[in-house]
């Protein structure tokens, strides 16, 4: 198998970014020479697109492992993909499934955490885990106080 069949399987198999196929190339001692042809290749045969790959990443990791736009803006910035890009990414998800699914995690974690000594602590709880989950610390934490109040009622 040449290289080139080897990134071709290597991106056919999922979406990749740029940063990602030259690390390949490096780990298949691929010459510099050779790298940029195969990178017009991949790019001109559809099977490289940063812009393809910011919005299926943004996604994915919104809607499967429900982060929160700072955490996938984090992630994208590591992989190397311009401003630009990660803007138009992140205008993939839909401003009402954020809020649902900061909510939905915001009272998953309110049922499942240990008891707090007071409300306040217990707001304080679960803003820092969505924190963590990397979503905006407003909406952070007007989805704790909801929660309570909610559960208050």
């Amino acid at each position: 198998m040449t290289h080139l069949e080897k990134l071709l399987h290597y991106c056919g198999y999922q979406e990749r970014c740029l940063m990602e196929v030259r690390e390949k190339m490096e780990t298949l001692e691929i010459p510099k020479d050779d790298q940029e042809t195969m990178v017009k290749y991949l790019t001109a045969h559809h099977f490289l697109n940063q812009e393809r790959f910011a919005k299926s990443y943004a996604g994915g990791k919104f809607r499967i492992k429900q982060w929160g736009k700072i955490k996938i803006i984090q992630a994208l910035k590591q992989k190397q993909i311009s401003p630009e890009l990660i803007s138009i990414a992140l205008k993939e998800i839909p401003d009402s499934d954020y809020i649902d699914t900061i909510e939905k995690l915001a009272l998953k974690k309110a049922n499942t955490s240990k008891p707090a000594k007071n409300d306040y602590e217990k707001t304080i709880k679960i803003a820092y885990y969505l924190a963590q989950k990397g979503y905006e610390n407003d909406l952070c934490m007007h989805a704790a106080k909801k929660t309570i109040l909610n559960n208050l009622q």
